[in-house]
Parts: C-alpha cells; structure tokens; sequence
C-alpha cells in the first residue's frame, strides 16, 4: 500500500460538506416528520433518528397522511431511494480514516466495521481509493437530495409552519435571561 500523508486540505473540505449536506437533509426529514404528522412533538419523536430510520418514519407518515396524493407520494418514495442509494457512499467517506496516496489527486480510506458473524464475512474493515472528485460528487448528490426535499416541504405543505418547542428548562432560562435583561419593562400594564 502506498500511503503517504494525511489528506490534502481539498478532501478534508469534500468531507465536511458531505457531512453537512447529508446534516442538511436529515433535518429536513425531521421537519417533515413534524410537517406530516401535524405537530410539533414530530420535531421530539425525530430527533436524535439516523437518516434510514427517519426515511421510514415520514413514508409511513405519509402513507396514511390524507392531505398527500399519491403524486407526492411517488415523489417522497423517489426521494427516499435517492437517499438510500447515497448512503453507502456517504458512510464510506464521511467514517473512513483517510490517508493522501503517491498518485496525485488519489486519497485511501479505510473504514473499520463490525466483525461480521456470517461465515462469508471475514474483513473487519473496507478498503477504497477515491479521488476528491468522486468526494464532491458524493456531496453534490446530497446537496441535491436536500433541496429536492426542501422544495418537496415548500410545495406539499405551502405556507404552514410547525412552532418550535423547547424542553420546560430551556423556556425557563429563556425567561429568567429576559427577565434580567428587561427587568419589569418587557411585562404589560395591569388594569
């Protein structure tokens, strides 16, 4: 094997905005959760998901949401095979440890897995070199899935907005700070 270095600054770069993009269309996911099941607990019930069983969620969601017809039901299906056909790829970059090879432009990843128990399944970890292009492809293609999901949210649910909801601590810190801060000012006058 010819590693050489760690990998140059322009990968380190390809591999954060995967990370990013990807960020970007789980919390997309989260928001049409909450979008589909009308609420904004879906916002509670959604978080800490990872993005496959978020994918579950909204299309069994959305199977029995009456407001969705079946158009968008086939578009939120085509979304959701987009996103699953992107995540090995993602996985692969985003959880490798990476390394800069003698052959210009080229990076070596090698991602370490679960001991598989299978008796085919004798690696514990994946192998693959992988030039920075096929790096900003991977988040391309997930800059693309965020805004196909983006537009999808726009167009479905067009003008309604779910409230935020915050933990009973974090609203009464939110208060004692205003309170600090304004003092009796920001109160109404009683009659």
């Amino acid at each position: 094997m010819a590693r050489t270095e760690r990998p140059t600054q322009a990968m380190y770069a390809a591999i954060g905005r995967t990370a990013a993009e990807s960020a970007r269309v789980e919390q997309n996911l989260r928001e049409l959760f909450a979008l589909l099941i009308e609420s904004p607990y879906g916002r509670v019930l959604a978080a800490g998901e990872d993005i496959s069983r978020l994918q579950q969620m909204c299309l069994r969601v959305a199977r029995y949401n009456k407001k969705i017809t079946e158009a968008q039901l086939e578009q939120l299906i085509a979304i959701d095979r987009a996103i699953t056909a992107a995540r090995p790829q993602r996985n692969f970059l985003v959880h490798s440890v990476w390394y800069r090879m003698k052959t210009p432009g080229e990076h070596y990843g090698e991602r370490s897995s679960r001991p598989a128990t299978s008796r085919n399944g004798a690696s514990t970890s994946e192998h693959a070199v992988w030039t920075l292009d096929d790096a900003r492809e991977v988040a391309n293609y997930y800059e693309k899935i965020a805004g196909y999901l983006e537009r999808f949210i726009d167009q479905t649910f067009e003008g309604v907005r779910i409230p935020l909801v915050m933990s009973r601590a974090q609203e009464e810190n939110i208060r004692e700070r205003w309170e600090k801060l304004m003092g009796d000012a920001w109160q109404l006058p009683s009659d």
